[in-house]
């Protein structure tokens, strides 16, 4: 099972069981920007606090204040 149900909301996008369909969904991704995109962003505003491209500066300003204390 899975943790997180149903499972289709927190696993958005097409769910390929072969090589043909998986060819298929890397083109349609591919060539369009956009598919998937609501769904892309409403589980990324969920999962990721932070999201203004500096995460490395935090991570290294907290080892700096580890290694200073």
């Amino acid at each position: 099972g899975v943790l997180l149900s149903p499972y289709e909301v927190w696993m958005p996008g097409p769910k390929c069981f072969t090589q043909s369909e998986l060819e298929l969904e890397i083109q349609k991704c591919l060539m369009d920007n956009h598919y998937f995109a609501n769904e892309r962003k409403l589980l990324k505003d969920i999962y990721h606090q932070y999201q203004d491209c500096l995460s490395t500066d935090r991570l290294i300003r907290f080892i700096i204040s580890k290694l200073e204390d």
